[in-house]
C-alpha cells in the first residue's frame, strides 16, 4: 500500500505564531528519532504538535501502546476509536503493522509545523 501523506503534502516551517503558541504552552515540541518517516521527516527534525482530533493522513505523535516511548507516524485508518498508524518508510518502521491499531488515547497530537 502507498503511504503518502493525504492531508498535508509537506509539513510547513514554523511561523512566528506557531513559535509563540509553543512558548505559551499551546504546542508541544518533539524531536524525530529514526528513519521511519523519511522522506517527510528525518532523524533530528524537530516538530511542533497540537492536541486535536486526528484525520486519516495526519502525521501524529503518539505514545507506543506497549513501550515507554513516543513515536511519529501517519494515520492510515480510524475506526471505532482505534487508529492504524504507519511509518512512511515501512522497512524502518515499528507501527500498527506490528503492534496493531492504537486507542485514540495514545495520540498526543498532530504535527502542525517543523522548526
Amino acid at each position: 500500500m502507498d503511504h503518502r501523506i493525504i492531508n498535508t503534502s509537506q509539513i510547513p516551517k514554523a511561523t512566528l505564531t506557531e513559535l509563540l503558541l509553543w512558548l505559551v504552552g499551546k504546542r508541544k515540541r518533539y524531536s524525530v528519532t529514526g528513519d521511519s518517516m523519511e522522506p517527510v521527516l528525518k532523524e533530528g527534525d524537530v516538530v511542533l504538535v497540537m492536541k486535536s482530533e486526528v484525520s486519516v493522513g495526519d502525521i501524529v505523535v503518539l505514545q507506543h501502546p506497549f513501550k515507554n516511548k513516543v513515536m511519529v507516524k501517519q494515520v492510515e485508518e480510524i475506526k471505532d476509536g482505534q487508529v492504524k498508524v504507519v511509518g512512511l518508510n515501512s522497512s524502518e518502521s515499528e507501527d500498527s503493522r506490528g503492534f496493531g491499531d492504537v486507542d485514540t488515547k495514545h495520540i498526543l497530537g498532530s504535527v502542525v509545523s517543523r522548526l
